[in-house]
């Protein structure tokens, strides 16, 4: 992704999201937009859009939208239950 005219807290952000992903290139794409620090579609329309991957990726992508703008609405108890212990990990 190219961000030319991001905000350092973009950027930062970004690469946030990028390691939550692990560098999953399919997530990345699915959320945010390649040539602007934006999303790709409104948030429900991404979570809706998630629903084609596994729950664990699913989770990941709210977190995400937590993190860009509060709109994931992750509870911490779906953390310990549906994330596989890696993936745990990652978010903290």
């Amino acid at each position: 992704m190219t961000w030319s005219k991001a905000a350092d807290s973009e950027k930062v952000l970004f690469r946030a999201i990028s390691l939550l992903f692990y560098r999953n290139e399919n997530l990345l794409h699915l959320m945010l937009n390649p040539d602007y620090p934006k999303l790709m579609a409104p948030p429900e329309v991404i979570k809706r859009r998630a629903q084609g991957f596994s729950s664990s990726e699913q989770l990941l992508v709210r977190i995400a939208l937590d993190a860009w703008n509060g709109s994931g609405g992750i509870h911490f108890n779906e953390l310990y239950e549906k994330l596989d212990p890696h993936n745990f990990q990652k978010c903290f």
